[in-house]
């Protein structure tokens, strides 16, 4: 259910940012670490973008792998 509100500020940022221009599509990169459901995010963005400039937007998902770093040694891994 948290996917409501991220997709809410998702959609007020890019309104936000878009000087009145029509939102053709926004894209999202989420970490592989993240809860997000791409379908739910979608589902609610369909919702709640219904008769702003981002209407029919199209959503782009782009997962990136998590990366860690080793302080001590500075290996990084994912």
């Amino acid at each position: 259910m948290h996917e409501y509100s991220v997709t809410k500020n998702i959609l007020d940022v890019a309104i936000g940012g878009a000087d009145g221009r029509k939102i053709t599509a926004i894209t999202l990169v989420i970490g592989d670490l993240s809860s997000i459901i791409d379908e739910s995010v979608q589902l609610y963005f369909d919702l709640l973008s219904a008769d702003t400039i981002a209407s029919g937007a199209k959503l782009i998902f782009k997962r990136v792998s998590a990366e860690l770093l080793c302080k001590p040694c500075g290996y990084n891994f994912e």
